[in-house]
């Protein structure tokens, strides 16, 4: 069984694939190779989570968990990118707002950061927005991959 954590990134794959501006190019990780002709595209990943108890009881206890989501847009840098990235950003939180819960695995997710920022390496150069989540879950101290 997977975590939970990668459970919520693999349900924000899969609503994010299919938007109007990144299509099918939607992977779950951050390192994935973006090869030429390859963007518009999105990078999905778990960045960062705390976590604290939420009830007493030992093994059993359940804790709140808070994951910071980032969604990367990579777009080749062309005349327009900046309305390209702003087009992913829309789609982005627009999707992800239809389905706060994310299928159920979550109790709600809100939108805590965007930064813009322009890659440029060797002859490539590319655009890129990240938007961060903060996504609120539960589970069991002992059953870290079943939300409650």
């Amino acid at each position: 069984m997977l975590h939970a954590r990668s459970q919520i990134v693999l349900a924000a794959v899969q609503i994010l694939t299919g938007l109007a501006t990144t299509g099918p190019r939607v992977h779950a990780g951050r390192a994935w190779p973006v090869e030429s002709g390859a963007t518009p595209c999105l990078l999905v990943y778990a960045r960062r989570e705390q976590s604290g108890s939420d009830t007493m009881g030992g093994p059993s206890r359940k804790l709140r968990r808070e994951l910071t989501l980032s969604v990367e847009g990579l777009v080749a840098e062309t005349d327009d990118s900046d309305a390209t990235l702003d087009a992913i950003a829309f789609e982005v939180e627009t999707a992800l707002a239809a389905d706060p819960k994310l299928g159920g695995l979550c109790l709600d997710l809100e939108i805590s950061g965007t930064d813009i920022a322009a890659n440029a390496e060797g002859d490539t150069r590319q655009g890129r927005i990240r938007l961060d989540f903060t996504i609120f879950y539960r589970t069991a101290a002992n059953a870290p991959g079943v939300s409650v």
